[in-house]
């Protein structure tokens, strides 16, 4: 690994036309501030998105900053959470959008009919499982999704043609003309005499279609082979010869799958591991009074991370060792172990293959009796690096500051950090103007006008001291808090919203931790 500076960087949020003095003067103004590196952020407002203006651009922050012996560290993203390019890929490979299980259900008396109403997405399975003594069998389910059919919702507005056909006639209603007409799946199921049933359905969610998120089926193996093309292949083309130099490494950023994923292949692959068929388990991975449930859905969620971390992570890491690269950033949500589980997997198995382990405080708070929570992902951070024998252990901090940043309080936050084995500072941000769009969410920032960076030079002395100090001499720990993903995973439904029965977990991992740092 490159001997990378002990100084502060800053996530540089390039954020509105970018002029090659005004480049040059901030970056001096940085230097003499005591920052030791930029990682360079595009923003909503600059030049396009990997456009030829954006990388003539980073020629002169790397071009200066090899001049000023700063680091110029990649940003692998438009902004967080990293995979999509900025909508690139999707605007190629539509194909490749994220997707989730979407899933409804409904209790019915026997003799009576079952009815249910949604949106005309792609159907996994529809089924009905008779319910003894309050156990839906699913080893007796029914398939009934030939009692599915689209039809028209919302017909309500009379029609007249546009043109002036029929201009005399009095406007008529009719679903293939009216203006408002929604096409919707309908199921309308007699279920028989005899006993209750419970009607099942599952369909495939398109996360850009349905729910507007612009992100990438990360469980796909192509979704990072189109990733590192359309962003780290290009940097490779422009800048390889400053690779492991002036240019460290390459930040990635809050990367994770939607909660309740899906990818094409996963039934297959579910039946090679497991010798069963997924499509006919899904009732066991969102109803607990399945017998199966646990065993499913820890199955499931195993799976789902197994993929994530195959199919992404590790090819990830593959590239940025080829290009002599660093890899650092960090996966989100640290501190909430429940939505690890749903949207991430396992976070210390991804960022163990990363050469800077890292974590993210996105508030202005340290890990006291009113955020405890927040003393979980740094030391979650500082464990993987220290299993893993790595010297660096990063963070992005100092945001959400609510125009209250000072020295004073940045230094406490650090402070805080270094206890736990933090000893790589990136601050977040410094804006490059303060009228193009910035990161709104972080209130007060770094910046070339204001007078936190005439006074953060003295910080950066302190930073950089004690930042050498732990690298040379980690912490040795004592007490080892054992994270109980497999619990968490037999509890967690794949579309809930809210997890009350987990919510337990999380509690005590976080009050463990508040008791033995206290």
């Amino acid at each position: 690994m490159k001997d990378i500076s002990n100084k502060p960087a800053v996530l540089w949020f390039l954020n509105t036309d970018l002029r090659e003095e005004e480049i040059r003067s901030q970056l001096r103004a940085m230097n003499d501030g005591g920052i030791g590196g930029t990682f360079m952020h595009w923003l909503i407002n600059g030049p396009g998105y990997m456009s030829e203006t954006w990388m003539k651009a980073l020629d002169v922050v790397v071009e200066e900053s090899a001049k000023l012996g700063m680091d110029a560290w990649l940003y692998d993203e438009a902004w967080c959470p990293s995979c999509y390019a900025d909508g690139i890929i999707l605007a190629e490979r539509p194909d490749l959008q994220a997707k989730t299980v979407w899933s409804d259900s409904i209790d019915v008396r026997g003799g009576e009919k079952a009815k249910l109403n949604f949106d005309l997405m792609k159907i996994l399975s529809a089924v009905a499982l008779p319910i003894e003594e309050g156990i839906p069998q699913i080893s007796r389910a029914v398939d009934i999704s030939k009692y599915l059919g689209p039809r028209a919702e919302a017909i309500d507005t009379p029609y007249r043609h546009d043109w002036g056909y029929y201009p005399i006639s009095k406007p008529k209603l009719h679903w293939r003309a009216a203006k408002k007409g929604e096409m919707r799946w309908e199921l309308e199921w007699a279920a028989p005499s005899g006993s209750d049933w419970r009607v099942y359905v599952f369909c495939q969610r398109e996360a850009l279609q349905w729910d507007g998120f612009n992100r990438l089926d990360v469980l796909n193996s192509e979704s990072i082979k189109y990733f590192l093309k359309e962003t780290h292949e290009k940097y490779a083309e422009r800048f390889s010869k400053y690779f492991g130099n002036v240019i460290p490494g390459i930040m990635t950023d809050e990367y994770k799958f939607l909660s309740g994923a899906w990818t094409e292949k996963l039934t297959k692959l579910y039946m090679d591991r497991h010798k069963n068929d997924l499509i006919e388990l899904l009732p066991a991975l969102v109803d607990d009074s399945i017998p199966e449930s646990k065993v499913v859905r820890n199955n499931y969620h195993r799976l789902v991370n197994d993929l994530f971390l195959e199919n992404y992570t590790v090819p990830m890491k593959k590239w940025c060792s080829d290009n002599n690269l660093i890899l650092t950033g960090h996966i989100s949500p640290e501190e909430h172990a429940t939505v690890e589980v749903k949207c991430a997997g396992n976070i210390a198995a991804h960022i163990a293959h990363f050469d800077m382990p890292g974590c993210d405080i996105i508030i202005q708070a340290v890990g006291d009796r009113e955020h405890p929570d927040l003393n979980l992902s740094p030391r979650l951070a500082a464990s993987v690096a220290r299993q893993q024998g790595i010297s660096k252990v990063f963070v992005e901090a100092g945001a959400c500051s609510e125009e209250n940043l000072s020295i004073e309080s940045l230094k406490h936050l650090i402070d805080w950090l270094m206890v736990h084995g933090i000893n790589f500072i990136n601050i977040h941000g410094f804006s490059y103007s303060l009228s193009g769009y910035h990161k709104f969410l972080a209130g007060q920032t770094l910046d070339p006008y204001g007078n936190l960076l005439t006074h953060f030079k003295n910080l950066s002395e302190y930073v950089e001291e004690r930042c050498e100090t732990l690298t040379e001499f980690r912490p040795v720990a004592k007490i080892a808090v054992l994270k109980p993903l497999t619990a968490l995973r037999t509890l967690i439904k794949i579309c809930d919203s809210e997890e009350p029965q987990s919510a337990f977990i999380d509690k005590a991992l976080t009050e463990i931790s508040m008791e033995l740092i206290e």
